[in-house]
C-alpha cells in the first residue's frame, strides 16, 4: 500500500499486493528471512482499522501487533473496537508508529498508547507535535478550529530509512516516496486495474493519469472544478500552451465521463445533490480535442444528450423545480446560467413574489 508521505515514509509488504492504494504511506512487514507469495488477490494484513476516510492500519504477529497511525481523537475508541472486532486484542499492540505528525493522524495516538501500553514511533518532528499536544506549524489544519490533542510524553525518535522490528515483523522508515506522483507510477508497477488519483493538483500526477487511461487501466480522480467544461479547462490549462493541443487529444481519447455534483438547499431543510454528466461521444470528444466554439459547447452536447445519459445543472435544477423539491429562488442562485433557466421557467411563479404580493 503506498500513501503520498510528508518527511517520513512507511512501507508494508506482507505479501506480494495485488491491491494497489495510492494513500499516504507505504508499510512492509517482513517475515523472517524467507517470501512467500500469498494466492490471495489482497493479502490479509495489514488490516484496515480505520475509519471512514481516516486510515489506520494492524500489522499482526504472534510476538504483538504494529498499529499504524490513530487518526482523530474521536476515532481511537472506533479503531479499538475494529481491532477487537477482527478477533484481536488492543493490549497485544506494542508499537504505534505514525506517518506523519498531522492532526487527523496523531490525535488518536494518545488514547491508544494508553489502552495498549504501546511504545510512539515517530520522525523528529513529528516528537515535537505529540510533545506539545497541538498540530505542527507545517499542518495544513494548524489555527483551523481547536487542533489540540492529548500530548504523548515520551516518544520513539528514528530517521528515514531505519528498520523498527517486532518479533517477525520489520518495518522501514523509507524515504524513497518524495511526491504522489512517484507513489501513482510505484503503483502502476504493480498492475493495477482500478487506480484512485485522489485530486490531481499538477502537471506530473495528471500526466500520469493520463498515461494509466491511455493504458488501460480504469482511473478515477478528482478536480476542485464548477462544472464539466471547466474541469476539462483547469486539465488543459494546467500545461503549457505548446502542449496544450496535444493534452486535448490525449484526454479526448481516453476520458469516458466527468461528473460534477452540487449540494444544494431543499425544502423543508437538508440539501441533495445535483448532477453533471458528460459523457464521451463522437461529439464531445471533438469539442474536448478541438476546443469549445460558439454553438459547439461542451453544455451544448449535454443538453442535446439525455440519450446518451448525459445531464446538465440547469436541467436538472429545472426538474427539481416543477417537482417542487427546490423553490426556483434556490435555482437561480445555484444555476450555471441564471438567466436562461429564468426563461425555461417563466411558467412557474416564485414563491418569493407570491409572498411579497
Amino acid at each position: 500500500m503506498h500513501r503520498s508521505p510528508w518527511r517520513s515514509r512507511f512501507w508494508c509488504r506482507p505479501a506480494k499486493p495485488h491491491c494497489v492504494l495510492t494513500r499516504r504511506s507505504s508499510v512492509r512487514a517482513a517475515t523472517s528471512g524467507t517470501c512467500r507469495w500469498s494466492r490471495s488477490r489482497c493479502s490479509a494484513t495489514p488490516n484496515y482499522v480505520g475509519t471512514d476516510g481516516l486510515s489506520s492500519l494492524l500489522i499482526t504477529s504472534a510476538q504483538g501487533h504494529i498499529l499504524l497511525d490513530g487518526g482523530l481523537t474521536q476515532s481511537a475508541p472506533l479503531i479499538a473496537a475494529n481491532i477487537v472486532k477482527l478477533g484481536f486484542k488492543v493490549e497485544d499492540i506494542k508499537l504505534i508508529l505514525n506517518s506523519h505528525a498531522h492532526y487527523d493522524h496523531a490525535a488518536g495516538i494518545a488514547a491508544l498508547q494508553r489502552a495498549s501500553g504501546a511504545t510512539v514511533v515517530s520522525s523528529a518532528s513529528g516528537a515535537e507535535g505529540f510533545a506539545l499536544g497541538d498540530a505542527v506549524p507545517d499542518d495544513p489544519q494548524a489555527g483551523f478550529g481547536n487542533n489540540g490533542f492529548p500530548a504523548v510524553k515520551s516518544v520513539r525518535v528514528v530517521k528515514d530509512k531505519e528498520v523498527v522490528t517486532l518479533g517477525p515483523l520489520a518495518v522501514q522508515m523509507h524515504n524513497d516516496t518524495p511526491t504522489f506522483a512517484l507513489a501513482l507510477r510505484a503503483a502502476l508497477r504493480q498492475a493495477p486495474k482500478v487506480i484512485l488519483v485522489g485530486e490531481m493538483r499538477d502537471r506530473e500526477t495528471i500526466e500520469i493519469a493520463l498515461t494509466a487511461a491511455e493504458t488501460g487501466h480504469l482511473v478515477f480522480s478528482t478536480q476542485h472544478t464548477i462544472d464539466a467544461s471547466k474541469t476539462v479547462e483547469r486539465i488543459v490549462g494546467t500545461f503549457e500552451v505548446a502542449d496544450q493541443q496535444a493534452v486535448r487529444a490525449r484526454l479526448a481519447a481516453s476520458f469516458r465521463y466527468f461528473i460534477s455534483q452540487r449540494l444544494i438547499p431543499k425544502k423543508g431543510g437538508g440539501r441533495m445533490a445535483i448532477i453533471e454528466m458528460l459523457k464521451s461521444t463522437m461529439r464531445t470528444r471533438e469539442y474536448i480535442e478541438m476546443g469549445e466554439k460558439e454553438g459547439k459547447s461542451l453544455l451544448d452536447a449535454m443538453r442535446d444528450g439525455a440519450l446518451d445519459g448525459m445531464q446538465y445543472f440547469d436541467g436538472e435544477l429545472e426538474k427539481l423545480v416543477r417537482a417542487g423539491s427546490i423553490a426556483p429562488s434556490t435555482a437561480y442562485l445555484y444555476a450555471t446560467n441564471a438567466g436562461n433557466l429564468r426563461v425555461q421557467l417563466a411558467d412557474v411563479p416564485d414563491e418569493d413574489s407570491l409572498i411579497m404580493r
